[in-house]
């Protein structure tokens, strides 16, 4: 089996692609500064290099690493995904998102690792009408977000046609759920991704009837815009299973490996279900499956959110052979919620 670089291992998705990569024999290299990650995401037998993508020490220990046993690819992981923060701080964005993706792919190079494959996102397509998303659609991103990932994968794909390494783009539509086993999920508190967020407060409401709290401190979830022009006046998008995500690394890994000639043509790939849902629809399903009925407060927009998103996955899956194994709203939601119930658990 192979070594893979997986940087932002130990965080949501990173820690997933890990938990697949080990359980199929490979040996994982892991960089993450754990600012938003948690070492104990990571799978028994990864070895962890803690600091910043492109730090001078962290390029030390890579190469050593590299010369120790070498890699046979890169997955990169590691970035910053909040739209909302990305409007205040931009540069910061397109430093950690663009600058030290490019650093690193440079430094990849100069140790002649033969693929990489960036994780990128369907905020590159910013606001989109009413037909799936296919992965040549316009792209013009909406918020820095979206912009500092464009860049990535520009300057990837210029990289790429200097040097000839096999290059993969997986932009992903709107990533949820927990590891079915749960062996991992996403343990930030301060995400901002919606069914993260029912099931923090699913978690919480249940902890405040345990506790005998008053309902007039409930807690609640707030929907951020209902004037869409959507079926129910609230955003669409395409929720796609953690695991489902993973699966499509790997198979993209195995057209990669199996490939036997450099190319000088980025690929990329869309990952979603083609399935949207609406905000409203994915809170009445987290009530649904939780039995718990939270109340619901209705607020302004938030700058840099897009109408609807819906994926065309037709590409991965005729190139790579990808078939999702999760793709039910229902599901998505009883595993991030069983994922959120295992972190308050762990806190009591």
């Amino acid at each position: 089996m192979s070594r893979i670089l997986v940087t932002g291992g130990a965080g949501y998705i990173g820690s997933h692609m890990c938990w697949e990569l080990v359980g199929r024999g490979h040996e994982v290299l892991v960089i993450d500064d754990l600012s938003t990650g948690h070492e104990q995401a990571l799978p028994p037998g990864t070895t962890l290099l803690r600091g910043q993508v492109g730090a001078p020490e962290i390029a030390a220990a890579l190469a050593h690493e590299h010369a120790r046993s070498p890699l046979a690819g890169a997955m990169h992981f590691a970035a910053k995904a909040r739209v909302d923060e990305s409007v205040r701080f931009p540069d910061l964005y397109f430093e950690h998102n663009t600058q030290q993706t490019l650093r690193l792919a440079q430094q990849l190079r100069e140790l002649k690792v033969p693929w990489f494959m960036l994780s990128s996102t369907a905020a590159v397509y910013g606001n989109t009408s009413g037909e799936l998303i296919r992965e040549d659609h316009p792209v013009a991103p909406a918020s820095p977000y979206g912009e500092s990932k464009l860049r990535a994968e520009l300057g990837l794909r210029d990289w790429a046609a200097s040097g000839g390494e096999r290059v993969a783009i997986l932009r992903y539509f709107n990533v949820a759920g927990a590891d079915p086993e749960m062996r991992t999920g996403q343990s930030t508190p301060q995400a901002t991704h919606l069914i993260k967020l029912a099931a923090q407060t699913v978690v919480a409401f249940e902890r405040g009837q345990a506790s005998g709290a008053s309902s007039s401190v409930s807690p609640t979830m707030q929907i951020h815009g209902t004037d869409y022009p959507t079926h129910d006046g609230t955003c669409l998008r395409d929720y796609v299973h953690v695991s489902d995500i993973a699966g499509a690394h790997l198979a993209v890994m195995e057209s990669l490996m199996n490939s036997t000639t450099s190319s000088r043509d980025a690929r990329v790939f869309n990952v979603g279900y083609g399935q949207p849902y609406s905000v409203r629809e994915v809170l009445a399903c987290m009530q649904d499956v939780s039995g718990v009925k939270f109340p619901i407060v209705e607020g302004p927009r938030r700058e840099g959110d897009v109408v609807r998103v819906a994926c065309d996955s037709r590409r991965l899956q005729a190139e790579t052979g990808w078939a999702p194994r999760f793709a039910d709203l229902k599901l998505i939601c009883q595993t991030a919620l069983a994922w959120e119930r295992r972190l308050a658990a762990r806190t009591l």
